[in-house]
């Protein structure tokens, strides 16, 4: 398989390289750290009017209809620049929206999103576990009341939720016994009357929240085919999942490239420290681990391209990518010494958001479930 890139996908990641490093310095992450919503209303703005929030947006609803390819290429750019905000978020809820979609919810939400004037991000989980999802008993309920349905229940852990003007919301409906594989996806702007939000900042400086709401819903609010929900928002987090092995791809290299330089840079007995075989093993080793999970990220994007779906390949893509992520962060702090814990220092940044994508779009756990119930299949046929 070729995974080489056209001219039109280099020039593609060469805009996003080139914009990034004029916009997203790490002291620009240092700084959005530090507001109320975690990120910048600014850049979230500007990334739309260069057409990266619509880039699977189709030209009709303003998108730039690109491919899957050019989420990866693009994901790995953030992550090299640790770009905060609630991208990957609203990514999940573009792909649900465009494959799922009515003709009216395409009209309304999709050229929202694609300039950068909406914030739609899924709210599915309940409980700190996700272990087993799909056979767990969702708390939150839809009550058919006439042509509307009533809505309620509490969400844990959503993604900029506090910042979001629109929630795809899955509940459990009452013939179904509310399990969660048989579920129904809901897709309604954040009510006026402001729903229960309880914020928390993350290790990596994101933000997620509970939230906790009570409200009317029409069914032309339903996203798919009711009792169809988890179907439906699985398809999301298949394109989450590679998004985030991007960007921990590209947050890798960046952690490995701010080693080397500190290797070659830094001097003890009369020489660079890089020089030293103990270092040079270890980055080699997060050289390889890197390489690899970038080259699952473009097999996964391509699967996709191809038009087939790629579950077990996203998983695994973001199995790899936080595994080398984790390593990579971890042996460029300690190629610093006590430096790599300073904040003065850059790569205390990498270190922090490691765990932060270990837990975007379901655990790990939940990805090697995903992995094993993909081999167990097979062996069944």
């Amino acid at each position: 398989m070729n995974f080489d890139l056209d001219e039109e996908q280099e020039a593609f990641a060469d805009l996003a390289r080139e914009f990034l490093d004029q916009e997203c310095s790490p002291e620009e992450v240092r700084e959005a750290e530090k507001t109320e919503s975690g990120f910048s209303q600014q850049m979230y703005q500007k990334l739309a009017d260069l057409g990266f929030l619509g880039l699977i947006v189709d030209e009709e609803f303003g998108g730039v209809a690109k491919g899957y390819t050019e989420v990866v290429l693009f994901y790995e750019e953030a992550g090299r620049h640790l770009l905060p905000g609630p991208y990957i978020s609203t990514l999940i809820a573009t792909e649900i929206i465009r494959q799922h979609g009515t003709p009216d919810q395409k009209e309304q939400n999709l050229p929202l999103i694609a300039r950068g004037e909406a914030i739609t991000v899924p709210a599915w989980l309940e409980r700190s576990n996700d272990c087993g999802f799909e056979e767990n008993r969702l708390t939150s309920t839809a009550v058919v009341k006439g042509p509307a349905y009533h809505l309620q229940g509490c969400k844990r852990f959503v993604e900029f939720g506090a910042s979001a003007t629109h929630l795809a919301w899955l509940a459990g409906t009452e013939e179904t016994g509310c399990v969660a594989n048989q579920s129904t996806l809901f897709l309604f702007p954040v009510p006026k009357e402001a729903p229960e939000v309880s914020e928390y900042v993350t290790q990596g400086g994101g933000r997620v929240c509970d939230i906790k709401l009570e409200l009317e819903c029409p069914d032309s609010c339903v996203l798919g085919a009711v009792n169809e929900g988890w179907s439906v928002l699985s398809l999301g987090l298949e394109l989450g999942r590679i998004a985030t092995a991007a960007y921990a791809v590209g947050a890798a290299q960046k952690a490995l490239d701010i080693a080397v330089n500190y290797a070659g840079e830094r001097h003890q007995f009369g020489r660079p420290i890089g020089s030293f075989q103990a270092i040079q093993h270890q980055l080699a080793t997060c050289r390889c681990l890197i390489e690899q999970a970038r080259w699952l990220n473009y097999h996964a994007a391509g699967v996709k391209d191809g038009g087939s779906r790629a579950t077990p390949l996203a998983s695994m893509a973001k199995l790899a990518s936080c595994r080398a992520l984790r390593q990579t962060a971890t042996v460029s702090s300690l190629t610093h010494g006590g430096y790599g814990f300073m904040e003065d220092y850059d790569i205390q940044l990498y270190f922090r958001r490691a765990k932060d994508l270990e837990t975007r779009c379901g655990s790990l756990v939940m990805d090697r479930e995903i992995v094993l119930d993909s081999e167990l299949e097979e062996v069944d046929r």
